[in-house]
């Protein structure tokens, strides 16, 4: 493992906790500089708390509410209701109205994209 003053800040922010507190922020390393040093709102700033707030963490994954109020999740997989059920329903059959208030399966075509805006996948 390399010294504390010869490790980046970027190489510091993947290691674990453990590791972390010896890592030392170096602006000049290899060359290349690091893009948040002396920046206020940086990670690597004095004022932003203790070192484990300090870390960065992936981000979560939020849940498109539109789709959660439209579809939901049942045992055969995910229910969606059916378009054009709600008006102009004078023009159409009574075969055609009551075909229209059954609920559908998302179809295979689009379950991945909502599965991921659900947070399901």
């Amino acid at each position: 493992m390399l010294p504390p003053e010869a490790r980046s800040s970027r190489s510091c922010k993947r290691l674990p906790l453990k590791q972390l507190a010896g890592c030392v922020p170096v602006p000049w390393v290899a060359g290349s500089i690091d893009r948040n040093w002396g920046h206020p709102y940086s990670p690597l700033a004095d004022h932003q708390g203790p070192l484990k707030s300090r870390i960065s963490v992936m981000p979560k994954i939020k849940t498109h509410k539109s789709t959660a109020k439209r579809i939901k999740k049942r045992a055969n997989g995910l229910k969606r209701r059916r378009a054009f059920g709600d008006h102009f329903l004078g023009k159409r059959s009574t075969k055609r109205k009551r075909a229209l208030r059954k609920n559908v399966s998302v179809s295979p075509a689009n379950l991945d994209n909502v599965r991921r805006s659900l947070g399901l996948k």
